[in-house]
């Protein structure tokens, strides 16, 4: 019933353009909190639904009546706030057409006759329908449910739930206990008509948690059993953040690392924190302090990466972090990888996507153990790894498993080993060129075969020409695209006209001259665009924007080593591909003859 209530408040709602989303959710929350408390005989009877519905209706009447409410002397004032705010209508309400405000009010009449309104259902609802124009809320039931079932909340527990776009999470919490803590910058009527709504007790603070934390006792940050926190991913901060309260021990702008360590400082038992995937394999100094030192100091205990398309307001995948402040952990230990990404936990729902086999993620926390969704990693191996904490680095495909096993089994060599790396850097300037460079993009690599004459050219200025001649590229050198089209490989032909350079997209692979167990740059290439070299590229893929593989993943990449035997079969392979290169550019060039045939001037 809930459903279809919300779709039909909205649909009569439909024709008041001017109203803006976020106003429209709230006066929805604020005409049922009313509803509810009439029919609990909580207001006075000429206050009730009933009775007003009866006079002659007007928003002004409605917007005097609701802040009639927010300044009752009584003990609604305790469930609603003592905030004017909470049941104050918003100019836009306060336009709203009267027969619209009159057709709304009859048809939730009819839905109050026939007690067909759950009213706590109608909240995750508006969270559901959440749009980018709200500023209600943004985390939707089933990944709310699955952070607070992680937390373990026990009655007589105190838990903390920092941002506003934790407030859903608080809500779930309070199955559990009564004592929750909200703090939000945004001051919003929402969590006192929530408690209304869902018949709870949040105790809301308003006030930025990272800027001005106001859970304060005693000069000091107050100590919660548990947090269960969803703070706004891709925030910024200022260069110097205030904190009196010595929270913040890396310097870093990304709003991951203030929002992670202020939990931390807030936190008694277990923190669970939404955090996007790039702070987790990202290794710029604040994140990567922040991730040593956890690790460290023993307090991770698993992370969780979800599926995408979860969050109604953006695309941002994002995983759930799992801190344990009364670890006794010393590394190295066992840290819980669960990676949940995959279509097994998430179903498409009205246009959606909603996380699905919730209690199998529950059991894999509550039961470690190695399988198809998760892996037990050393912390030493995460070290090791510079600190990548994706769940996909480490929990293995089938198809992952198999190459995984192929290398294992193989004679291998580190790719730095046998070729010199160099990365592509801008040499562009606005002073005017005096030297013509061809430009190498990801469009000019052919799907075989050797790089044709690039197809972009750009004037170096003097200022920039030695940078650039320091960046030519030489005979036979491989080109391998480790930004966006992650795996485009190419290779520079022996002879070419011209000045050429790589685009910013692409690693440089330089065969060593002395000693090289590769007896040719070729043999390099074609193991690079086989099977096994794009599988393995793409495994060590990263990002939430914009796809990228990082310089010590290239470092680092196995080669499989072949007898000399093996690598001359492999140079024939190729030179059988050049041929057919050249076929198909013959063969194309007959095609464009027939269509010039006929119908030409």
């Amino acid at each position: 019933m809930s459903d279809n209530l919300i779709w039909n408040i909205y649909n009569i709602l439909r024709g008041e353009s001017s109203l803006q989303k976020s106003a429209v959710d709230l006066f929805i929350l604020q005409v049922l909190s009313w509803l509810k408390l009439s029919k609990k005989n909580e207001l006075c009877p000429e206050k009730t639904f009933e009775s007003v519905r009866k006079g002659q209706i007007t928003t002004s009447l409605l917007e005097n009546l609701f802040y009639g409410l927010a300044k009752s002397p009584s003990e609604l004032s305790k469930k609603i706030g003592l905030n004017v705010e909470g049941f104050k209508v918003s100019g836009s309400i306060a336009m709203i057409n009267r027969s619209v405000l009159i057709a709304l009010l009859d048809y939730l009449w009819s839905a109050y006759q026939s007690d067909n309104i759950d009213y706590e259902n109608i909240v995750w609802d508006i969270a559901r329908y959440y749009d980018s124009q709200s500023g209600l809320t943004r985390i939707n039931y089933e990944v709310a449910k699955l952070a607070t079932d992680i937390a373990d909340i026990q009655s007589n527990e105190n838990v903390y739930c920092p941002f506003e776009s934790s407030y859903n999470g608080a809500i779930i919490c309070a199955d559990y206990t009564n004592n929750i803590f909200t703090e939000s910058p945004v001051e919003s009527a929402y969590p006192y008509l929530v408690n209304i709504l869902c018949d709870i007790s949040l105790n809301p603070n308003f006030s930025d948690p990272i800027e001005a934390p106001s859970w304060v006792e005693n000069g000091k940050l107050r100590k919660f059993d548990v947090t269960v926190a969803f703070p706004p991913f891709g925030i910024r901060y200022r260069q110097e953040t205030a904190d009196i309260f010595n929270r913040f021990s890396e310097k870093s702008l990304y709003g991951e690392v203030l929002h992670i360590r202020h939990c931390i400082a807030q936190t008694k038992r277990k923190a669970i924190i939404a955090v996007p995937l790039g702070i987790l394999f990202r290794t710029s100094a604040g994140e990567k302090e922040l991730k040593q030192d956890i690790i460290e100091k023993g307090l991770i205990e698993a992370i969780i990466s979800l599926p995408p398309g979860l969050l109604a307001n953006t695309s941002i995948p994002f995983a759930l972090v799992v801190l344990n402040l009364q670890s006794n952990n010393v590394s190295p230990y066992d840290i819980l990888f669960i990676d949940a990404s995959s279509e097994r936990f998430f179903k498409r729902q009205n246009n959606r996507n909603t996380l699905s086999n919730i209690d199998e993620i529950i059991s894999i926390i509550k039961n470690p153990c190695d399988g198809p969704y998760s892996k037990i990693i050393s912390s030493k191996i995460c070290e090791d790894n510079e600190f990548n904490l994706l769940p996909n680095r480490y929990v293995l495909s089938s198809a992952q498993q198999s190459l995984e096993n192929l290398i294992n089994e193989s004679s291998v060599i580190e790719i730095n080993k046998i070729a010199d790396i160099m990365r592509s850097q801008s040499v562009r300037s606005k002073e005017d060129g005096v030297h013509e460079f061809l430009e190498v993009m990801v469009s000019d690599i052919p799907l075989t075969g050797y790089i044709q004459k690039p197809g972009h050219s750009s004037l170096v200025s003097s200022k920039k020409l030695q940078k650039a001649k320091q960046q030519r590229l030489k005979p036979l050198d491989i080109l391998i695209s480790t930004k966006g089209s992650i795996g485009v490989v190419g290779i520079v032909p022996p002879s070419f006209e011209g000045d050429w350079l790589a685009g910013q997209s692409f690693q440089i692979l330089r065969l060593k001259e002395k000693e090289n167990i590769i007896i040719d740059p070729r043999i390099l290439y074609m193991y690079l665009r086989s099977f096994v070299g794009q599988e393995l590229i793409k495994s060590k893929a990263a990002g939430t924007a914009v796809q990228m593989v990082q310089v010590r993943d290239i470092k680092n990449f196995p080669v499989i080593i072949l007898t000399k035997e093996e690598q001359k079969e492999v140079l024939k392979s190729f030179e059988e591909e050049i041929k057919i290169q050249h076929k198909m550019k013959d063969l194309e060039q007959q095609l464009d003859d027939i269509k010039k045939k006929h119908w030409n001037k």
